[in-house]
């Protein structure tokens, strides 16, 4: 399922996102306050 606006789309993950997703989740300052912590590229292939 995909939901777009002219400024916006909103889709779930792909395999494809894997290096992107481990860029923001291993780094401190964006996951200091989720529960998941820091992801490492392992982590972030379940996206």
């Amino acid at each position: 399922m995909e939901l777009t606006t002219p400024r916006l789309t909103l889709r779930r993950f792909k395999p494809s996102d894997r290096e992107d997703v481990f860029a923001y989740m291993s780094d401190e300052k964006v996951t200091h306050y989720l529960s998941e912590g820091q992801l490492d590229l392992d982590g972030a292939a379940c996206c």
